[in-house]
């Protein structure tokens, strides 16, 4: 999965993840898409990237949103979105992943980390030309050897650090229902634990403490997705988990709670834009 040298009509699709073993928890994605529809899913981590071109839509807290060229877009771990080109040749973008732990540490010591909570941002799509170029610069030093680790880190460090500094709110409150959301993590919790079972709804229900229509209703309202597409999403993270480590697709879909490798590939593929094959050698490369 190389990523090519520019964007267009002809260009074809391709996409290049990577890590690097200082920076734990953190994951690099270059890819130029030309056709590709992400379904409804969420990350159990920070994700944020800068469109090189084209145009990326998609879905987030509510609202349809559109990522330009020299646009900053992301997404907060567990919030549901989506994506699909907005431009007749697709979108080239490079993406990273990180873990809270880094977005956390970056708001320590300034000045609204005392009012600020959890890290938030209101918007999937920020307007900052100067911090889109410090991105777009930060993801190509951290190719593989384009530097070494110490200025990696530093720079890595140093553009959470404006990111949060210049576009980071107080999270607002959510005004849900305590009951209802005690349900819904009741719920969430027995999925979690019964990954490789396919437990019925009235089963969950139970669990949860409400009717099968309210529980169905409240998941999906909170979640944004439902309780099959939230399982779903658990078993994507545990195999993508798996296929970092070195398992082979097969093994890992079967670990996952997946039936075959197919099935494992057919979601993998709309969520992430590649195959798990291609996902394991990538990471297994670098």
């Amino acid at each position: 999965m190389r990523a090519g040298p520019g964007l267009g009509a002809t260009a074809p699709e391709n996409a290049r993840v990577w890590s690097l073993p200082h920076l734990r928890e953190v994951e690099l994605l270059s890819a130029h898409y030309l056709r590709q529809h992400f379904s409804k899913h969420f990350h159990d981590c920070f994700a944020v990237g800068v469109i090189q071109a084209g145009a990326l839509q998609f879905d987030y807290r509510g609202g349809s949103l559109l990522a330009a060229p020299g646009e900053i877009n992301l997404c907060l771990a567990g919030e549901p979105h989506n994506g699909k080109p907005a431009h007749e040749s697709g979108w080239r973008y490079r993406m990273l992943y990180l873990g809270n732990h880094w977005l956390r540490g970056a708001c320590i010591g300034s000045a609204q980390a005392k009012t600020m909570g959890e890290p938030f941002f209101r918007s999937g799509v920020l307007k900052d030309p100067d911090l889109a170029l410090e991105l777009l610069s930060l993801h190509r030093c951290l190719e593989p050897g384009a530097a070494g680790a110490l200025e990696q880190e530093s720079r890595f460090l140093g553009f959470l650090r404006h990111l949060v500094e210049r576009h980071c709110h107080p999270r607002p409150a959510e005004g849900r229902a305590r009951s209802s959301a005690r349900a819904v993590a009741l719920a969430r919790e027995y999925l979690a634990d019964n990954l490789l079972r396919n437990p019925s709804l009235s089963e969950i229900s139970r669990i949860a403490g409400l009717s099968r229509y309210h529980l169905l209703r409240v998941f999906s309202r909170q979640l944004g997705l439902t309780p099959h597409a939230f399982q779903i999403q658990l078993r994507l993270q545990k195999a993508k988990s798996l296929l970092r480590a070195g398992l082979p697709p097969a093994e890992a879909a079967l670990a996952s709670g997946f039936s075959d490798q197919s099935h494992l590939t057919r979601h993998f593929k709309r969520v992430y834009g590649f195959t798990p094959g291609q996902y394991r050698n990538s990471v297994q490369e670098s």
